[in-house]
């Protein structure tokens, strides 16, 4: 969801007529226009005014890759025109399980979404609460955006395994829920 407001502001405080113009505006029209990071041209999504709290809300629009959102108030008879830009990150969603091969070793696999090919997919290790994850194998997904890596159980103790698809133009650092493996 955005929202926000429309607040009239002179920077000396005050019009020639003594009037100040530090309140949010009610009823004021905006614009949300979306831009795909990476991309030059803004497209308008929705349109608005603010309410009777003089607030806008744009809740209907879900980004589906990381976006630039401009909301624009095109001014009005003294108000001038004025826009704020906000970057909004998105994650891809991964899917994770881990299976017994029965020999002592596990196999962990799940899927990338949205669907990709051939996106780097990294297994990370963790042997214990505070250490450090670290990343241990590297594979790509296939062409139904699959993925799987072979483990092994420790010996004692635990280990913790996730997977994590990195950042690009399009999505941020992914991550896949943490699979604990004790003997």
């Amino acid at each position: 969801m955005f929202e926000g407001q429309v607040v009239a502001h002179s920077e000396a405080g005050s019009d020639d007529l003594g009037y100040r113009y530090t309140d949010p505006l009610e009823d004021a029209p905006v614009a949300l226009y979306a831009r795909p990071v990476g991309w030059s041209t803004w497209k308008r999504v929705a349109t608005g005014r603010t309410n009777s709290e003089t607030v806008f809300r744009f809740a209907s629009h879900k980004p589906s890759r990381n976006t630039d959102y401009k909301v624009v108030y095109p001014g009005e008879l003294i108000y001038a025109a004025s826009s704020v830009t906000k970057r909004v990150g998105v994650r891809r969603v991964i899917s994770s399980s881990m299976t017994s091969n029965g020999d002592g070793t596990y196999t962990m696999r799940g899927s990338v979404a949205p669907k990709v090919s051939g996106k780097t997919v990294r297994l990370q290790r963790k042997t214990c609460s505070s250490c450090a994850w670290s990343t241990v194998k590297s594979t790509k997904t296939s062409s139904s955006s699959t993925w799987a890596f072979r483990v092994t159980a420790p010996t004692s103790g635990s280990r913790r395994y996730r997977v994590y698809t990195p950042a690009d133009s399009r999505f941020l650092t992914s991550y896949s829920g943490v699979w604990t493996l004790r003997r």
